[in-house]
């Protein structure tokens, strides 16, 4: 299964927990998973074609990992 997100090159320059990279959480019915966020970490959405969006969803801190 995947996303409707338009296509995009998809970036992080936080670590991640392989194989949960930004792309892969872009793209697919997956996950982000980064290992380590500090101030100024950033994830940059590159679309290939000209859109408007109308809004992004990131949640954290869901179970199993309320912390997060």
């Amino acid at each position: 299964m995947t996303r409707l997100n338009p296509p995009a090159n998809v970036s992080s320059s936080m670590p991640t927990y392989y194989p949960y990279t930004a792309e892969l959480g872009y793209q697919k019915f997956a996950f982000m998973w980064f290992t380590k966020a500090s101030t100024g970490d950033n994830i940059k959405i590159e679309f290939h074609s000209p859109i408007k969006v109308v809004g992004v969803q990131l949640i954290s801190g869901i179970n199993p990992a309320p912390l997060d």
